[in-house]
């Protein structure tokens, strides 16, 4: 795993929380891209964190199946990268 591609998907996630509130376009576009490369990567817990995000921008969007789904599908990565805390701080979003 490339240390610098890691930091550029880690970016691409940050700065599209940055802009969650302000563009949300940019931010489900960064954040679906950081999406692909921590999939690529197999980062478990970067692909969790950005289907949560993605899942919560459906949500605002009146998109609920999708953001269950999304977020559905972001509890076994998060159980997969031993962040149990994760696990029970995010899953309030969907039944745990």
């Amino acid at each position: 795993m490339s240390k610098e591609k890691l930091a550029f998907y880690k970016a691409l996630l940050f700065i599209g929380d940055l802009f969650i509130d302000v563009d949300e376009v940019t931010a489900e576009n960064l954040f679906i891209v950081a999406l692909e490369g921590f999939t690529f990567m197999d980062v478990h817990r970067s692909r969790a964190q950005c289907m949560l995000l993605l899942g919560d921008l459906a949500q605002k969007k009146a998109e609920i199946t999708k953001a269950v789904e999304l977020w559905t599908t972001a509890r076994p990565l998060f159980e997969r990268s031993l962040q149990a805390k994760d696990v029970a701080s995010h899953m309030p979003r969907v039944l745990v």
